[in-house]
């Protein structure tokens, strides 16, 4: 079994940082973005298995997050 590939959303670095270090102890390929923009980039050009992403980013929220492609 491979580790899922997880995109981690959020503008405040702590929780990035924080989320990134449990999930690649449990041995996930983790990948951080720290805005909305970057985070739809990410998508269009990798395949992420799970997306967490924060409701209240500024100009891009998770609200309006679509299904990728």
């Amino acid at each position: 079994m491979t580790a899922a590939d997880i995109l981690l959303v959020d503008d405040d670095l702590e929780i990035l940082r924080s989320f990134q270090m449990i999930l690649r102890k449990a041995g996930y390929s983790v990948q951080t973005l720290a805005n909305g923009k970057g985070a739809i980039g990410a998508v269009r050009q990798l395949k992420f298995e799970v997306a967490i992403v924060d409701i209240k980013l500024p100009k891009h929220h998770g609200r309006r997050g679509r299904q990728a492609d």
